[in-house]
């Protein structure tokens, strides 16, 4: 196991159960809007947001997220990480249409289609690199998906040292998609006015295993009395 980042067990970002730590991440948006006036009565606007949120996170535990091959291209090759960290992929993106038409001088005419979806996506960092095999021997685990990460093993106590492994399958993720259509017709008479329209909305909702097992594993270890979280016993290391 690796050695805590600095002297004692507080603080420290590797050995640490401080949350979902973000150890990189790579943020970036794309945005543009058009507006055009077609002709005296007719203009549409057009807008597209994209936001992108990749990271690799969940760094505070045994291991950080200290690898050796780029988790987004090669996790398979990650071999020898078996740490709980994993690549994690946050993105929304929202399309808007506009129309805006004057029938006459008190007749308007507004419609909006639009779509938009979010989308959360994530693999452990030593994902797909064939753990169930080389633990248990060639399709003896019985697990029909083994894409998954290391087993997650859990240590009981009150040391910061306190799991590894990350046992998710090797790629999930949860998706949902707006479709959405307004329109309405606008009526000025004198110092009042009339709207009348509709509105349509379908919303759907997909799910891919986000965060879920295959299992590999997940193992409840109790610790030796002589471990101190600053060191790791070699009967514990063997046992692993």
């Amino acid at each position: 196991m690796v050695e805590p980042d600095r002297p004692g067990n507080s603080f420290n970002v590797a050995g640490n159960p401080a949350g979902d730590q973000t150890w990189i991440g790579d943020f970036n948006t794309v945005v543009f809007r058009v507006d055009h006036q077609w002709s005296e009565k007719f203009k549409t606007a057009t807008s597209f947001f994209w936001p992108k949120r990749p990271s690799i996170r969940n760094c505070g535990e045994v291991g950080g997220c200290s690898y050796k091959y780029d988790p987004r291209v090669s996790p398979e090759k990650n071999t020898d990480y078996i740490g709980n960290g994993f690549y994690q992929r946050i993105a929304t993106q929202h399309a808007n249409q506009q129309f805006d038409y004057i029938i006459k001088n008190n007749l308007l005419y507004h419609a909006t289609v639009s779509w938009d979806r979010w989308f959360m996506g994530g693999t452990p960092i030593s994902g797909y690199a064939g753990w169930a095999d080389r633990l248990w021997g060639t399709d003896k685990s019985g697990l029909l998906d083994k894409t998954a990460g290391p087993p997650n093993m859990l240590f009981a106590g009150n040391i910061p040292y306190t799991q590894i492994g990350m046992q998710w399958t090797g790629f999930g993720f949860e998706a949902i998609n707006r479709w959405q259509f307004v329109n309405d017709l606008t009526w000025i008479k004198g110092k009042h006015s009339i709207k009348v329209g509709y509105e349509f909305r379908f919303h759907q909702f997909n799910f891919h295993g986000w965060g879920a097992s295959t299992t590999n594993g997940v193992k409840s270890l109790k610790r030796p009395p002589a471990f101190s979280g600053q060191s790791v016993p070699p009967s514990a290391t063997g046992a692993l």
